[in-house]
């Protein structure tokens, strides 16, 4: 298991949050749990829900769905309770990643650890790898 590894969800939720994204670091492998970000289905959400597509909830696609990634209700699961590996935003399991991919894999690194360490006021729009999208996407529309 990696670092941004996605895996299938095997809780109650599952229709609605099909796969979970691991986002804890690989330091941590020696203890039972993982912390997980769950991916919701988009069609499960309001349409008018203001954060969907927004820099905080960004919307992702997983073996053809489109997910919203929901990092505010990020949870521990215990490892024998994770579902199978589907696929990865890390570059541990593919190192060939261009465009769409490499940009999330790289926005849920920045956004891992600015929840991770209480550091949410990251400007995204400085990072090196918005330079690969156009202008103002970052301020409040992605």
């Amino acid at each position: 298991m990696a670092q941004f590894d996605v895996h299938r969800n095997q809780g109650l939720q599952r229709d609605t949050m099909p796969f979970v994204v691991l986002v804890q670091s690989g330091k941590y492998d020696s203890y039972r749990g993982r912390v997980v970000v769950p991916l919701v289905r988009r069609s499960a959400l309001s349409a008018t829900t203001p954060t969907v597509g927004s820099r905080l909830n960004p919307v992702l696609s997983v073996q053809g769905l489109e997910l919203v990634l929901h990092p505010l209700d990020m949870g521990s699961v215990a490892v024998d309770q994770l579902g199978d590996y589907v696929a990865s935003f890390g570059q541990s399991r593919r190192t060939d990643r261009s465009g769409p991919e490499r940009i999330a894999q790289q926005h849920l690194s920045l956004r891992a650890s600015a929840l991770l360490y209480q550091r949410p006021s990251i400007n995204f729009q400085d990072e090196a790898c918005c330079k690969c999208i156009a202008p103002g996407r970052l301020n409040g529309a992605h």
